[in-house]
């Protein structure tokens, strides 16, 4: 690969492009979705690649796994956040409006409940067992956790509780469950649907289809979210 490029720019200029493609989102006209869904491909194409570039230049760190799931925790509460304002711009529906917000709030809520504190509790009992064989050496991966050394006790732990997690996650029937009806990239893909199609949809006789397709995915998702959280 003959690029200065690392993931962890790669992860920054995804992120970007997705908080650009959000703004965009706000001024329901057709040329304005369609450029957002420009950014907000870009945005998903680079949120791929930056695992990619990663495993190529063998260089997997926690900070890249850290701004990973930063981006996914930014992107998508802020896309709600721009589609809910856009849609009560055109139709001034309280409603969609209150349920955007919601969903908006619900996002990185349910992402601490259902990833962060279960993983929070998992490393501190695996912890807790290094320090009694160990003696300090827990203290120090929490001090460096994010400029481990490849090869290191400290790196094969932090490797070894990442993987406990995925496993754990993956093996949850509540996991599996919530994963079902959890639309974090999905519904990134379906607003890039829409904007792609809405110079086509405005030419239909129906007024601000793309509008309205957007605020019933608003609803949809500002009613589903609350529910995961149960």
């Amino acid at each position: 690969m003959h690029t200065k490029i690392t993931a962890n720019q790669v992860s920054v200029m995804s992120l970007l492009a997705g908080i650009m493609g959000s703004i965009l989102v706000i001024k329901m006209q057709p040329l304005n979705l369609f450029i957002a869904s420009i950014f907000l491909l870009l945005h998903v194409i680079l949120d791929f690649v930056d695992g990619e570039v990663a495993r190529f230049r063998n260089n997997s760190t926690l900070t890249g796994k850290y701004l990973d799931d930063v981006n996914h925790s930014i992107t998508v509460p802020i896309l709600l956040f721009f589609i809910s304002f856009g849609v009560f711009g055109v139709f001034e529906n309280i409603l969609v409006l209150f349920l955007g917000c919601i969903a908006a709030v619900c996002e990185p809520v349910g992402q601490n409940v259902h990833w962060g504190y279960p993983y929070r509790i998992l490393y501190s009992e695996i912890l807790s067992l290094i320090d009694k064989r160990n003696g300090d050496e827990s203290k120090e991966i929490l001090q460096h956790e994010m400029h481990v050394e490849e090869g290191s006790f400290k790196g094969e732990m932090a490797q070894l509780l990442i993987r406990l997690r995925t496993w754990v996650l993956r093996t949850s029937i509540i996991q599996k469950l919530y994963e079902k009806i959890w639309l974090e990239n999905r519904i990134v893909n379906i607003v890039i649907l829409v904007g792609f199609l809405s110079p086509i949809l405005s030419s239909f006789q129906y007024p601000n289809l793309s509008a309205k397709l957007l605020s019933l995915i608003i609803i949809i998702y500002g009613i589903n979210r609350p529910i995961v959280l149960l």
